[in-house]
């Protein structure tokens, strides 16, 4: 929502120069208000979160020195690291850790870890990392589309989802050129899905209702974008909307982060220990689970093979994102992806590890086999995962992942020290509802396959 009594661009200055929790702040109250006039709860993704953290922060409100966290989370430039260690820190208190949060040395040159978590099998050194999300630096420019945006369709009297997704970033001219194609399309009626300057940018419209017609909300839009808006008129004392107004942008993601992964993790060694045991922790800013996959697959083998060949301090490096998903009863979900370091001993569960099955005989180094039976009692709903079997040793050096994908995909992970860190995946099953299906997975040093009622449904190579 803008800023009230402001102009657009007094609106997007004063976005762009309060401290980040300012909007936190803004979009759970009125949501609050929201909700107690539709009577039902209505959080948006920012209220979410804003929730997160407060849940984050009263776990480790307790916590040895747990105001260095509150001092950096009002630190504008540090918000967002701090969010992060937040909910690490959290995370180690639900297992059960004695946490203790360590101040940055004031001798030059000594670096220390961000906390300290004890159990019974000793300490860990905890550093925790946030990669940049290069999307803020585009927001003034996404920001100033879509309010323009949202301007020119109640000037032409148009209640339209409008939903942008970009395959580069977003600069000054490239703005305008977007309001100049989009405000022709809004003109001219025109609802055709548009590829612009050599698929770029990514133009789609939908046609929400009549301009002046009321309809009932919820509305069923399945997707969550990283940069929306939303605007209509409220008719108080019903759930009743009219001239509602939609912008979704979904800006450029890069899916090859291996060097500025790799770059994280070698600062963050530095603040370990020289003797160990270690863990960092990674935040990767990108709440669409698909993206943030496809930054797995594209960067995990490098991390992998930077962290055995040249760390024993550390025992395990853990890639970890919040994504928005099409889940009612949590919305925003952590995804861990724990890159261990198999030359290290360690006795910590690590946090992302779930190790609540029984570790014998279901993986080992060379080759193995799981079976077993499933159904689905719901339709797979796209941008959601499924999860059918997960599993890995606390230290995460034995890894076993059957699932669903957000795109639908069936697909196996496997990790362990001998194969490192394969998988295999298909596009080309998709089970019936309520149906039993008997699940075969085999693995071995040359090939990974997925077998479906006794049928091989794909088989990948692997030396």
């Amino acid at each position: 929502m803008p800023f009230k009594g402001l102009k657009l661009p007094e609106h997007i200055i004063k976005s762009h120069t309060s401290h980040p929790f300012a909007h936190f702040w803004e979009s759970l109250n009125q949501d609050i208000e929201n909700s107690k006039i539709v009577g039902s709860l209505q959080l948006s993704e920012l209220s979410l979160r804003s929730l997160n953290l407060l849940n984050d922060l009263e776990l480790i409100k307790n916590v040895p020195n747990y105001e260095r966290i509150i001092k950096d989370i009002r630190n504008k430039s540090k918000f967002y690291s701090a969010c992060f260690e937040a909910s690490i820190v959290a995370s180690y208190c639900s297992k059960g850790f004695e946490v203790e949060i360590l101040e940055e040395s004031a001798k030059k040159g000594i670096r220390t870890c961000d906390f300290i978590a004890k159990n019974a099998n000793g300490k860990v050194s905890v550093e925790c990392k946030s990669l940049d999300d290069i999307s803020i630096e585009e927001k003034v420019h996404w920001d100033e589309l879509k309010y323009r945006l949202a301007k020119y369709l109640d000037d032409n009297k148009k209640s339209w989802k409008i939903d942008i997704i970009a395959n580069k970033p977003v600069r000054g001219n490239e703005k305008e050129f977007l309001f100049k194609e989009i405000s022709k399309d809004i003109k001219n009626n025109d609802l055709m899905k548009k590829e612009l300057s050599d698929n770029d940018f990514i133009v789609e419209y939908m046609k929400i209702a009549k301009w002046d017609q009321f309809f009932p909300l919820p509305l069923s839009i399945n997707k969550s974008s990283e940069n929306g808006f939303i605007e209509g008129e409220f008719h108080n004392g019903l759930n009743i909307y009219k001239n509602l107004r939609i912008i979704e942008i979904w800006p450029y993601k890069e899916h090859e982060i291996s060097k500025r992964l790799i770059s994280n993790f070698k600062s963050a060694v530095g603040q370990i220990p020289k003797n160990g045991p270690g863990i960092v922790h990674i935040g990767v800013p990108y709440k669409i689970g698909d993206y943030l996959l496809q930054i797995i697959d594209n960067s995990y083998d490098s991390l992998f093979e930077k962290l055995n060949k040249d760390s024993n301090r550390v025992n395990a490096v853990v890639i970890s994102g919040i994504i928005l998903e099409n889940n009612i009863n949590m919305p925003l979900l952590p995804q861990y992806y724990i890159v261990p370091n198999m030359i290290t001993q360690s006795q910590f569960s690590i946090v992302g590890a779930n190790n609540q099955i029984h570790e014998d005989n279901i993986i080992n180094n060379d080759e193995g086999t799981i079976e077993f039976e499933f159904k689905l009692s719901k339709n797979l709903d796209e941008n959601a995962h499924l999860l059918l079997f997960d599993y890995s040793t606390k230290d995460g050096k034995y890894q076993l992942k059957i699932w669903f994908t957000w795109t639908n995909k069936f697909r196996m992970d496997i990790i362990t020290p001998s194969l490192g860190r394969v998988f295999i995946e298909t596009d080309e099953f998709k089970p019936n509802l309520n149906s039993i299906y008997k699940y075969a997975g085999t693995w071995s040093k040359k090939d990974i396959s997925i077998y479906v009622n006794g049928k091989r449904i794909c088989k990948k190579e692997l030396f």
